[in-house]
């Protein structure tokens, strides 16, 4: 494997891990949602 493929594969690794990462936290948000809507009466 020469330098550049090997760069191409570093990066797109690094671009499956940040997109993995962001799905992740997309997921965190959409589940906490609805308990910040059930807490949000509470605190107010």
């Amino acid at each position: 494997m020469n330098e550049t493929s090997q760069w191409i594969f570093h990066y797109s690794n690094m671009v499956t891990v940040i997109l993995a990462l962001i799905l992740m936290l997309i997921q965190t948000i959409a589940d906490s949602v609805p308990v910040i809507r059930e807490l949000a009466p509470v605190v107010t």
